[in-house]
């Protein structure tokens, strides 16, 4: 029996499951997924002594709130199980400005800058508005990082 480590990216894991799913739906039951159970399910011939669990503290936009206490759920459930451990990297959350796919119609302009929208025409013919733009950064370098680590010191 092979010493397994397994190494997630969480935000690949998430948006992942989150596009095989099709949508996002309240209360989902893949949103807690074991990974330690998964990955027994997935290697049933070695023995995982370790998951490494890649992720960033997420930033809660104005539209959600709850973003942060709803990771933080889950981590902790994740950090129940004594073979997980949580490495981090950085989340940035920042507004830029990013242009539409289809240029709106006055009477979609007139709305969006009603509901606070900053909507701005550019002599190119693009219409761009103001969006919160995510980025994680670090946890793929971390996890690159693990993984070379383990690999020289015979971890797995």
């Amino acid at each position: 029996m092979a010493l397994t480590t397994v190494y997630v990216d969480g935000f690949n894991l998430y948006h992942g499951a989150k596009e095989l799913v099709g949508r996002e739906t309240p209360g989902a039951s893949w949103k807690w997924l074991d990974i330690h159970a998964l990955s027994v399910r997935l290697a049933p011939r070695d023995q995982i002594h370790q998951v490494r669990y890649f992720t960033a503290r997420v930033a809660s936009p104005d539209h959600d709130p709850s973003l942060q206490q709803r990771q933080q759920a889950y981590i902790r459930a994740l950090e129940t199980d004594p073979t997980t451990s949580i490495h981090y990297g950085q989340f940035k959350l920042r507004k830029v400005r990013m242009p539409l796919v289809r240029r709106p119609n006055a009477m979609q302009q007139r709305l969006m800058r009603a509901a606070g929208q900053s909507v701005k025409r550019h002599p190119d013919g693009n219409t761009t508005v103001q969006v919160w733009k995510t980025e994680e950064k670090g946890s793929d370098v971390n996890l690159a990082s693990y993984l070379i680590a383990d690999a020289f010191r015979g971890k797995f």
